[in-house]
């Protein structure tokens, strides 16, 4: 069975593509759908801060970095919320509450499926269970892995992908005795459960502070963070947002996106999608061009 959204495999046990994070429900014939059509394949279409369904590069390092994927800013930092229906949460995803509010479409920027409102995450700290019960995304009394990942990001300042690589090979057992493969609420938060050995064993390290944009060179290095040699037009968006600061200011975030489609083409001249470190730096190259135009904003 495949995923119509994003054209992954689907496990039959699961409500939700563990790829792209779309509900699907069973199909008359025995099959899977996503909750929502797919989205539409021209290239203008508004779909938010990622194109379709491809994981842009700054779509995938605000998923890294447990960010919101709209303003780049870590989802701890303010009010996190979650899309819904009649159904229950329609994907896995989660956005800051005042940034996803501020959309102006009805669909996942991340996954595009459909939805009918925005719900608020209750505060882990002030209300655990029903902040547990808000994010036990099938509503079986437990936490998956993906579900506990996805849902404390929204909570906790820690390094994730520390996390991530030490906690599911290494010390899941531990949490889950009896090897049903979920965290219930118990082993969230008794005093030796999952919370407390996150909190103390995975303290966030501060960012490095980024160089101005007018280091052209220095800049591109910085956010390009898997070393590729290239930046894709979302990972541009996503490290002008946080070298300006635009933390919960979606229409700024939406401003860049504006600007950098119209210059885009000029620059990306084999129409790979990225921008290499040449025509980044060249003179009047696309760095230059981002120094004018953003002085101009």
């Amino acid at each position: 069975m495949i995923c119509t959204e994003c054209n992954s495999p689907l496990t039959s046990n699961s409500n939700f593509c563990s790829v792209c994070g779309a509900r699907v429900g069973d199909a008359a014939k025995g099959g899977l759908q996503p909750s929502a059509p797919p989205p539409p394949d021209d290239d203008n279409a508004d779909a938010g801060p990622s194109r379709a369904h491809g994981r842009s590069g700054g779509i995938t390092r605000a998923l890294e970095h447990a960010e919101c994927a709209i303003c780049f800013e870590p989802l701890y930092t303010a009010d996190s919320a979650y899309l819904a229906d009649s159904r229950g949460r329609v994907c896995r995803h989660f956005y800051h509450h005042i940034c996803i509010q501020a959309m102006p479409q009805t669909n996942c920027p991340m996954c595009r499926s459909s939805f009918e409102r925005i719900e608020k995450l209750p505060k882990l700290e002030e209300n655990a269970l029903a902040w547990f019960k808000a994010v036990d995304l099938d509503g079986n009394g437990g936490l998956s892995r993906q579900e506990l990942m996805d849902a404390l990001k929204t909570q906790l300042p820690v390094d994730w992908r520390k996390l991530e690589r030490e906690m599911i090979p290494s010390h899941w057992d531990q949490f889950d005795p009896n090897g049903d493969g979920s965290i219930s609420y118990d082993e969230l938060t008794r005093p030796d459960g999952v919370l407390a050995w996150v909190k103390r064993r995975f303290p966030q390290g501060k960012m490095a502070e980024a160089p101005p944009v007018t280091e052209k060179l220095q800049w591109f290095e910085f956010w390009d963070e898997d070393d590729s040699g290239e930046l894709d037009q979302d990972e541009v968006v996503r490290a002008l947002a946080k070298t300006f600061h635009y933390a919960l200011e979606p229409a700024k975030v939406r401003g860049l996106q504006e600007m950098l489609s119209s210059l885009w083409v000029l620059f990306d001249t084999d129409g790979g999608g990225g921008i290499d470190k040449e025509e980044f730096c060249k003179a009047d190259g696309l760095g230059d061009t981002i120094i004018a135009s953003t002085q101009m904003m």
